[in-house]
């Protein structure tokens, strides 16, 4: 079984078409094969705000955006509720490093932490990923 770190730009194209990418699109399928996926606990409130801002704009239905809560729960998305107390500096040190913000560290951080792939469209994050010797799937 295959483990990336998945963040919430390349899920969002899952549901955005002008978003997806066929290597996006390979890696939703593989979630569903072979591949499992982890994300930090921020991941949940950067899914959450982009339908929410989607669905105020126009862009998106409620129930697109039920059929979607569907969609990412049948996934084998494992949400890391509790990073250990050490991950808190790391984030500071590495925003600070890169010039991320807090949210594309924790995504780095556990990447990192846990010797996995880095799945993201960010390319600031890509870039920090690079520079910081972390696999990158390609998006």
């Amino acid at each position: 079984m295959i483990c990336v770190v998945l963040d919430a730009s390349v899920a969002a194209g899952w549901i955005f078409s002008d978003l997806a990418t066929p290597p996006t699109l390979k890696l939703r399928q593989s979630l569903a094969r072979n591949t499992t996926a982890c994300v930090p606990a921020v991941w949940r409130e950067e899914i959450i705000h982009a339908l929410l801002v989607a669905e105020r704009s126009g862009r998106l239905l409620q129930k697109q955006a039920d059929l979607y809560f569907q969609l990412l729960s049948s996934l084998p998305i494992e949400i890391e509720e509790n990073p250990p107390r050490a991950a808190w500096g790391e984030v500071y040190c590495l925003s600070r490093q890169h010039q991320l913000s807090t949210a594309q560290s924790a995504y780095l951080e556990l990447a990192l932490r846990r010797g996995l792939p880095l799945a993201s469209m960010d390319n600031g994050l890509r870039e920090a990923g690079r520079r910081s010797g972390v696999r990158l799937v390609p998006t």
